[in-house]
């Protein structure tokens, strides 16, 4: 008889927002092996728990929402341990939100909101997107939960024209306007332009900058 692994996803209550976590077999073989749904109001995890599933030994995908651990080996009378990331933003633009990029291949891996500030993630580094602004190199390590904190400029007295933030070399950024006046950006520098008047900015992580047009 085949001896059964196991596959332990630690810290059960890093999986965040009602993601189900799942195991499928990799390779050749396809079809969910495994499906382990969190926080869905039949079992909750305290903060230290890990949950397992029993599988035949082999290679498996695992799933955390958006992003896919691959090739995770799973060996006979042994326990492998999952321990993910969590990426949090702590100011969300309320428009378009933000496109989380695996920082080397530039493929999506998931996406931050107002609605989701949070997501698990895969170890690894990730670029953030804020508009056409950039903020890279964001290193997430097995079980870290990284709190990453914009700077935030918020406008004050626009018209109906509103007006655009750009980089420092005029690389457009965002808009922003009446409905949308808070826009979240990466530390560095920008220019607000509304109609003819251009306010540069100099802005640090976690810092609020209000300008008052009137």
């Amino acid at each position: 008889m085949l001896e059964r692994a196991k596959i332990a996803f630690e810290h059960a209550a890093r999986l965040v927002h009602s993601l189900d976590h799942r195991v499928e077999k990799s390779g050749a073989e396809h079809g969910r092996a495994a499906s382990l749904p969190f926080g869905s109001g039949r079992r909750r995890w305290p903060a230290r728990c890990r949950s397992i599933a029993e599988l035949p030994p082999g290679f498996y995908n695992v799933t955390f929402g958006p992003t896919v651990w691959k090739s995770v080996e799973v060996k006979a009378g042994e326990t492998t341990l999952i321990d993910p990331g969590v990426l949090e933003v702590r100011t969300a633009w309320v428009r378009g939100g933000h496109k989380v990029l695996d920082w080397e291949t530039e493929e999506e891996v998931g996406a931050l909101s107002t609605s989701m500030r949070r997501i698990t993630v895969v170890p690894s580094t990730f670029t953030v997107t804020f508009g056409n602004a950039r903020w890279e190199h964001i290193d997430v390590k097995a079980g870290e939960h990284k709190l990453i904190d914009p700077a935030v400029i918020v406008v004050k007295g626009l018209d109906h024209k509103g007006g655009k933030v750009n980089m420092e070399d005029g690389t457009f950024v965002a808009n922003v306007t009446t409905s949308a006046a808070l826009l979240p950006v990466p530390p560095g520098k920008y220019v607000l332009e509304v109609a003819d008047r251009k306010v540069p900015l100099d802005l640090a992580e976690g810092q609020r900058m209000e300008i008052n047009l009137r």
